[in-house]
């Protein structure tokens, strides 16, 4: 008891401002300038601290609060991508058409209206092929900004993880890519990192000679036009209505839910083999020959080599005795 009462006189101890021990003022050290805080009044209100420190507190409550909920599944904060540009407009399922397809232009402007389109996946994850790419693009649009030089090209951006039924359509099932769309998206032009370098001076000298003309457009059955594009419209609505599904489940039952499935999936694909089951045969009875003392045996199960034992050979019958010839009607 002695040594709790001893240990709160010493945490009181430090508690206490230490403006009470000050040794005073000595000649030649400066006169201090700072006022001491003043003690505040009963019924008075505390003051106010700066503005920016309440923004940061409300900023970090709001950071806190968004990663709980997005744990969730739930997005309270609208997030536009990594650094991405917000000039350049982003293409999504629903405003494809009236941007790209039912886009307003004069008849001497749809000759040359051509759409340079990134399709990335910056968002999903920050690092890799797709940051530079996305990096390439925003310099190169910057620069056209800046020069006023491709008056015809508009450009745009697709986020793949969020776009179901514009990818689906085209056919585009990975990403980081370049579409070149012109005749209001029913031409189409693919142009994968590697064949068009993601640098700003090769992306802009690739516009403005326009090189992409002498690359051939996608002509498949399946491309915008064709006689079974029907079939990937279709998907891409089907495709559409399940991702619309799938985004309203918090990622946390998505998670269990796909889990167990795997495991179910895993279970059955790995499962060992059930050993057959025996047959189950009527017992026979094997007859023994007559005069024989072979006791009767059933037979349970067939064996799978024929043993040729002499229990098993059937005695061949005795000979009868000779009759011995009599002599007839002599005498010796």
């Amino acid at each position: 008891m002695f040594l709790l009462q001893l240990a709160s006189l010493a945490y009181l101890a430090v508690c206490v401002s230490g403006q009470y021990f000050s040794e005073g003022w000595q000649p030649g050290q400066p006169v201090p300038s700072a006022n001491p805080e003043r003690a505040l009044r009963p019924g008075a209100s505390p003051p106010q601290g700066a503005p920016g420190q309440a923004q940061q507190d409300s900023a970090g409550l709001l950071g806190a609060v968004s990663g709980l909920l997005e744990k969730a599944g739930i997005n309270i904060t609208k997030n536009t991508g990594p650094g991405w540009d917000e000039r350049v407009p982003l293409i999504t399922d629903a405003n494809y058409e009236e941007m790209v397809v039912n886009e307003e232009l004069m008849p001497e402007e749809e000759e040359e209206r051509a759409w340079f389109i990134v399709v990335t996946v910056t968002s999903g994850q920050s690092e890799g092929l797709s940051k530079y790419v996305d990096q390439a693009f925003d310099t190169a649009f910057n620069e056209t900004q800046i020069e006023n030089d491709l008056p015809n090209i508009r450009w745009g951006r697709i986020d793949y993880l969020n776009v179901t039924g514009v990818t689906t359509r085209w056919n585009v099932w990975q990403a980081p890519l370049y579409v070149l769309a012109t005749n209001h998206g029913q031409t189409l032009r693919f142009y994968k990192p590697r064949h068009l370098r993601p640098h700003a001076p090769t992306i802009r000298s690739f516009l403005l000679t326009k090189t992409y003309l002498s690359t051939p457009p996608w002509s498949s059955p399946f491309a915008p036009g064709g006689p079974r594009a029907w079939v990937l419209d279709y998907l891409a609505v089907v495709l559409t209505k399940i991702y619309d599904v799938m985004v309203r489940i918090p990622r946390w039952l998505l998670v269990i839910v796909t889990g167990a499935s795997g495991s179910v999936v895993l279970n059955l694909f790995h499962r060992k083999p059930k050993a057959p089951a025996a047959q189950q045969r009527r017992a026979v009875r094997v007859q023994a020959p007559a005069g024989s003392k072979t006791e009767k045996t059933p037979v349970s199960q067939p064996t799978s080599t024929k043993r040729t034992t002499a229990e098993e050979v059937p005695e061949s019958p005795k000979p009868s005795p000779k009759k011995s010839k009599g002599k007839k009607g002599g005498k010796k």
